[in-house]
């Protein structure tokens, strides 16, 4: 399976991203740039419903990858699809995203109105 970076992202079923990270692991770039082109209209999709632009979106899906390829040695498809797990990466990045905010925001108001 070894450099298939040209496979058309709407085949892409969850086997095939599983045996897509198992050639990742093994070093094949092709199957990097598959992973990531099969994936990433989907990240980009549930980034963006948690977040108010497209920037913050971008950021996320930036951290999902970055998290990701940290994180790809020890997925477990018994836990969830491929899908599911970048998805939930998405979730709690733009969780965790909008709690920094929500903590900054009342501070900068707290500055505003002493001024």
């Amino acid at each position: 399976m070894m450099g298939q970076a040209t496979r058309p992202t709407a085949c892409i079923e969850t086997d095939e991203l599983e045996d897509l990270i198992a050639e990742i692991l093994q070093g094949d770039t092709g199957a990097l740039s598959s992973f990531y082109q099969c994936t990433v209209a989907r990240v980009s999709e549930e980034a963006r419903a948690f977040t108010a632009s497209w920037d913050d979106a971008n950021e996320i899906v930036r951290g999902v990858y970055e998290q990701a390829w940290r994180r790809l040695p020890s997925y477990d498809p018994a836990s969830g699809s491929v899908l599911t797990w970048l998805c939930g990466i998405a979730r709690q990045l733009a969780s965790q995203r909008l709690q920094r905010r929500a903590v900054v925001a009342p501070i900068d108001e707290g500055n505003r109105t002493r001024s």
